[in-house]
C-alpha cells in the first residue's frame, strides 16, 4: 500500500511539472507599470499598452483620457491596499468584478473587459 501511494504520488509530480512546464509566459506583475498604491487598468492583456492610473475611484471611463479604457480593459493590476470593484455602468452601477489587492491579471474580456465603465475601492 505505501509503495503504490509513493508511485501515485511521484506520478502526480510528474504530470505536474509537465504541466507547469507547457504552461504559457506570463509577464511579471512586479513589472507592469502602475502608480504607487493604486489601481491600474491596461489596454494590454499582461500589463501592456495604453493604461489608467487611479487613487481614487473613476465614475465614467468614457469621460477620461478620450474613452480610452471604456469597455476595452484587458488586464489590472491591484496595490491599492485595498479591494476594486468594475461596474459596466457610469456612477458605480451594475458590478462586474471585484480585483483583490495584491492582483495583477488579464481580465474576461467577454464577461468583464467589453462591459467596464467605472471602478472604485470597495
Amino acid at each position: 500500500m505505501l509503495t503504490r501511494m509513493k508511485i501515485t504520488a511521484a506520478a502526480l509530480t510528474a504530470v505536474a511539472g509537465a504541466a507547469l512546464a507547457t504552461a504559457p509566459a506570463q509577464a511579471d506583475p512586479a513589472a507592469w507599470p502602475c502608480v504607487e498604491f493604486g489601481f491600474c487598468m491596461y489596454a494590454g492583456a499582461a500589463g501592456e499598452g495604453r493604461r489608467i492610473e487611479m487613487l481614487e475611484g473613476v465614475s465614467d471611463l468614457g469621460a477620461i483620457n478620450g474613452g480610452l479604457l471604456n469597455d476595452n480593459v484587458r488586464s489590472v493590476k491591484n496595490i491599492s491596499g485595498d479591494s476594486w470593484c468594475l461596474y459596466d455602468s457610469p456612477d458605480y452601477e451594475n458590478e462586474i468584478a471585484v480585483i483583490l489587492d495584491g492582483m495583477a491579471e488579464a481580465v474576461d474580456w467577454e464577461k468583464i473587459g467589453s462591459k467596464v465603465t467605472s471602478a472604485e475601492a470597495c
